[in-house]
């Protein structure tokens, strides 16, 4: 019975991770906007697999979710990272301690 769920679920698999290193080969503004849609998809899949509630495709949907959390991640990732360490370095005041 679940041969033909984990036979199913192989290619699918192999997809994602193959959409997943597509995405996050990508550089600058098309990373994080690639990155960002298609881990809110995986998430979605990912969910939307749970709700079978068989033991392959839990695994599967749970490596889903992981997937697109780690993309939702890379797709938040800051562009100009010294650019902004130094203008917030510039408006803050230096911690002092109060006693």
């Amino acid at each position: 019975m679940y041969a033909v769920e984990w036979l199913a679920l192989v290619p699918i698999l192999i997809f994602s991770v193959q959409a997943y290193n597509y995405a996050v080969a990508k550089t600058g503004e098309e990373k994080q906007q690639t990155c960002k849609a298609l881990g809110i998809a995986c998430a979605t899949a990912g969910i939307v697999i749970l709700a079978y509630r068989s033991v392959p495709l839990s695994f599967a949907g749970l490596f889903l979710i992981m997937m697109g959390l780690r993309l939702i991640a890379h797709g938040l990732d800051r562009i100009k990272r010294k650019y902004l360490s130094t203008s917030l370095k510039k408006s803050c005041k230096p911690f002092t301690a109060i006693e």
